[in-house]
C-alpha cells in the first residue's frame, strides 16, 4: 500500500532523485511497485519508486529530481518494451537488470 509523501520529505531523505514523465517509463517499472504518491489541490501528481536508494518520481506534475533526457528514456523503454513482449521466462529479471542500467546512465 502505498503512503502519502511529500516533495520536502523526498528531497530531505533521498541523496539522488530522478524525475520522468506520466507513461514514459511505464515498461521499465512494469513490474515495481510505487511506495508513495504526492499530490495536491488538483489531485494526483506522481508516484514515488525507490531503486536501490535512488527516488524515482513519474508523474504529472511537481516532480522531484533530475530530468533525465527524453532520448535515453526513450531508447531504454523501447528495450523494456520489447523484452515484455517476447515473453521469456525471466522477463522480471530482464527488466531489474534494464531498470539497474538505466538508473546508472541516467544519475550519470
Amino acid at each position: 500500500m502505498k503512503f502519502k509523501t511529500t516533495a520536502k520529505a523526498i528531497r530531505e531523505n533521498y541523496f539522488k532523485a530522478i524525475a520522468i514523465p506520466y507513461c514514459e517509463a511505464q515498461y521499465l517499472l512494469y513490474f515495481k511497485q510505487p511506495v508513495a504518491y504526492n499530490a495536491g489541490t488538483y489531485g494526483w501528481n506522481f508516484d514515488l519508486y525507490v531503486i536501490d536508494g535512488i527516488a524515482i518520481t513519474t508523474g504529472y506534475r511537481n516532480l522531484v529530481g533530475d530530468r533525465v533526457d527524453y532520448d535515453l528514456v526513450k531508447s531504454y523503454e523501447d528495450r523494456a518494451a520489447k523484452i515484455l513482449h517476447r515473453g521469456d521466462e525471466d522477463v522480471d529479471q530482464q527488466l531489474n537488470t534494464l531498470l539497474h542500467e538505466f538508473i546508472k546512465e541516467g544519475i550519470a
